[in-house]
């Protein structure tokens, strides 16, 4: 078997659609003036799910109750980084009634999981934690090191991504991001280093 089938064949997707109904259960919702509504609570369940699969972790505190987390596997020396980045805010989720679906319930109906920040991008991120916890389950050997980075404040500023951008962990690294295609009939992989950020 291929070293990419055996991670393959290690991912779960109950186990997918658990991580992202957690993530969503979770409020990530920055209120200015609250100090309690950030995305701390999820960062930590995020960082503790990658602790419980054997991730190497760096937490980077970006501001008060916003910080940046890091799962690695991988050496970096052994070659280069590649990051696997999403953002753990989510935007306002508005009036609660106006919802079909309570916005913080993660409800699954249909096969479809009904909550703020399911699609942008709790489940993009737990899609990412899933991907590098079954490349660590196979112990396929990295020539390099895969991060995945759980970052703060992508519906603002961008203060965790311009944080990631002056670490030594993410000067090292080498993006990838996929992104659809009107001609393509599958996501098509694209390797970029932004202006700003390297």
């Amino acid at each position: 078997m291929s070293t990419l089938r055996g991670a393959l064949s290690l991912i779960d997707t109950d186990e997918l659609v658990a991580l992202t109904r957690d993530l969503v259960r979770i409020p990530s919702v920055v209120r200015p003036g609250d100090p309690t509504a950030t995305e701390a609570a999820v960062a930590s369940h995020v960082e503790g799910w990658m602790r419980s699969q054997g991730l190497d972790v760096e937490v980077q505190q970006v501001a008060p109750g916003r910080p940046n987390v890091l799962g690695a596997i991988g050496e970096a020396a052994a070659g280069p980084t590649l990051l696997l980045e999403g953002h753990t805010d989510v935007v306002t989720e508005g009036d609660p009634s106006a919802w079909t679906h309570p916005p913080f319930a993660a409800e699954l109906v249909d096969g479809k999981i009904y909550g703020r920040g399911a699609a942008d991008m709790k489940s993009g991120l737990a899609a990412a934690m899933i991907a590098a916890a079954a490349i660590k389950r196979s112990g396929a050997p990295l020539a390099g090191r895969l991060v995945v980075g759980a970052l703060v404040d992508e519906e603002g500023d961008m203060i965790g991504a311009k944080h990631l951008c002056a670490t030594p962990i993410g000067r090292a690294r080498h993006p990838a991001t996929t992104r659809g295609s009107r001609r393509a009939s599958s996501p098509q992989v694209c390797g970029s280093r932004r202006r700003g950020c390297g």
